[in-house]
């Protein structure tokens, strides 16, 4: 991928676009655009890319789905099989609540959607029968598959690279026969009609992103917006971070003993990911988020677990740190 950037150090920050994404409101939450400028590129590996390369100073990826699980393509992102990324590094997090829309163009035989009910359920069956195709990003399908099952189960879905790109592709057919899954803003920037609201499975659906960077332009601990609004609860540190390990599949207990660092340095794992190695056949690249509380000698004990690590397993990588916080309003998001 060739890239022209304007220049090492440049206030950007790179994001999942089209606008209107969820990815973009989660840069906005995280940064805002008074200091950086907010960039959107065509797919997450893009944004690994423009941060490795300095295109961008911060980049903003999906890492989880409350609803539908880990995004793979951040975690092949953060697993980085050919080395193309060994300079990033995790810095932050944010979550980003997720109601999904279902836009498109009216069918002319149906009554607007003003005099609809903006529950799903109550919609009636014959305001879709127009719709041959539904596109959307492969979570937010997951995540409204009991709508779609109900609704549209004989239209065909079709993965995009995000839920703005599907609003930008139906805008572009005014045929009324396809859809998209995307939000609310977006029917705003792409002028499409709201076919239904809040089609998601779950009403607590919300996304985490992450916070990447470069570890020589600027420190996990900068000034960010995202953390920069927020207190520790309690007046006590909280500290969140990521490290990838590979084991010998020689060993039947390296597995174990590498999980069994992070309680011995006494370090609570909040979550695992594993990705093909693309080595060895059936080996793995383990992705382990951990939490350090009370971390006023967390500095000793995630050098304890590093030393640790590295003596059980094969190989293994820093992909960084942060502190973690607590909104003012109480919300441990």
């Amino acid at each position: 991928m060739s890239l022209t950037c304007s220049g090492i150090g440049s206030p950007i920050v790179a994001y999942l676009g089209p606008i209107a994404s969820y990815s973009q409101q989660a840069a906005l939450q995280a940064f805002g655009e008074d200091v950086w400028q907010l960039k959107p590129v065509d797919t997450i590996q893009d944004i690994f890319v423009e941060v490795q390369s300095q295109c961008a100073t911060w980049g903003v990826v999906p890492l989880e789905n409350s609803a539908n699980g880990a995004v793979d393509l951040t975690l092949n992102g953060l697993a980085d099989y050919n080395r193309s990324y060994v300079n990033i590094q995790v810095g932050g997090d944010t979550y980003v609540p997720v109601n999904h829309y279902l836009l498109g163009h009216h069918s002319p035989t149906v009554p607007s959607a003003t005099s609809q009910s903006s529950k799903a359920q109550e919609l009636p069956i014959d305001s879709f029968q127009h719709i041959q195709k539904v596109y959307s990003h492969p979570q937010a399908l997951g995540q409204c598959s009991k709508f779609l099952d109900k609704y549209l189960k004989n239209a065909q879905r079709l993965e995009v690279s995000s839920t703005s790109k599907a609003a930008a592709i139906v805008s572009n057919d005014t045929t009324g026969k396809v859809a998209a899954i995307s939000s609310e803003l977006a029917s705003k920037a792409f002028k499409l009609d709201v076919l239904a609201k809040s089609i998601q499975d779950q009403d607590d659906n919300t996304t985490r992103f992450l916070i990447i960077s470069r570890n020589d332009t600027l420190p996990a601990k900068s000034p960010t917006q995202f953390n920069a609004n927020c207190q520790c609860s309690g007046g006590q540190k909280t500290y969140k971070g990521f490290l990838s390990f590979t084991v010998s599949r020689e060993s039947s207990r390296a597995l174990t003993q590498g999980l069994s660092a992070f309680a011995e340095s006494d370090i609570s794992i909040i979550g695992i990911h594993s990705r093909p190695g693309r080595v060895l056949p059936f080996q793995y690249i383990y992705l382990v988020e951990f939490e350090v509380r009370n971390s006023g000698n967390g500095d000793r004990r995630i050098g304890a677990l590093m030393e640790r690590i590295g003596s059980v397993t094969q190989d293994h990588r820093w992909l960084g740190g942060w502190q973690a916080c607590h909104e003012s309003t109480g919300d441990s998001h």
